[in-house]
């Protein structure tokens, strides 16, 4: 009769331990994730974005991946900003697509990159889960290592920030090179030498009939 009742009580203990277990797992488990941060710089590339004008980025997942808690974030041209923090809670690869809306104000030009990003919940050499991500540009394999949209303006003049779309108004002059100097004489000394023997020419002509004129009767003068 008593060894009954001590195997009831010990397996009701063993069944209390073990449903206590049970409810305070989730609390364990829940102590085992990390925190991801992706920052976002914004940038003028010329210096001619409009004072005031503020920009839109958007963090997307189209896997079903966990995302912060605001996937929006709006900035000015000169700040920065960071998505996070993003709450892993077991290991895996989760993907995301970072962009910038498009602003519709004038004179403005929104840089159209889209970043893919690649990350990563993972446990390091002293069992901690941490968070990782790595970039790439959308379409293409160039691999930055930050998220950088540069937008930029037009000047007074019209002209965008690049540089290298912007024409110059002012030709360029080419230092002239001895080939084409050598090239340029005989262009210019041809018509000085031909108006100069005309010259001497009529000159003689004139002399001679000026010698005819002034020689003594009976003398008759050889043309030259």
């Amino acid at each position: 009769m008593i060894k009954k009742m001590l195997g009831r009580i010990a397996a009701a203990t063993i069944a209390v331990i073990l449903a206590a277990a049970i409810m305070c797992f989730p609390v364990f488990a829940a102590g085992d994730t990390c925190e991801l941060y992706i920052p976002v710089v914004i940038s003028d590339s010329g210096g001619n974005v409009p004072e005031g004008t503020i920009f839109t980025v958007e963090i997307k997942s189209e896997t079903g991946a966990p995302l912060p808690e605001k996937t929006t974030l709006t900035v000015d041209v000169s700040g920065n900003c960071q998505f996070g923090p993003i709450l892993f809670d077991e290991p895996g690869n989760y993907e995301y697509t970072i962009s910038e809306h498009k602003v519709t104000q004038d004179k403005v030009i929104t840089d159209d990159t889209v970043y893919d990003v690649h990350a990563a919940a993972m446990y390091n050499d002293k069992g901690e889960m941490v968070g990782l991500f790595s970039l790439t540009k959308h379409g293409s394999t160039a691999k930055p290592t930050s998220v950088e949209f540069r937008n930029s303006g037009f000047d007074v003049h019209g002209n965008e920030d690049d540089p290298s779309e912007q024409q110059s108004s002012v030709p360029e002059e080419k230092p002239q090179t001895g080939a084409d100097l050598s090239y340029a004489y005989p262009a210019v000394l041809l018509p000085i030498l031909i108006v100069l023997a005309v010259i001497a020419l009529f000159r003689r002509r004139s002399d001679d009939e000026c010698d005819r004129i002034n020689a003594p009767p009976g003398i008759k003068r050889e043309s030259g």
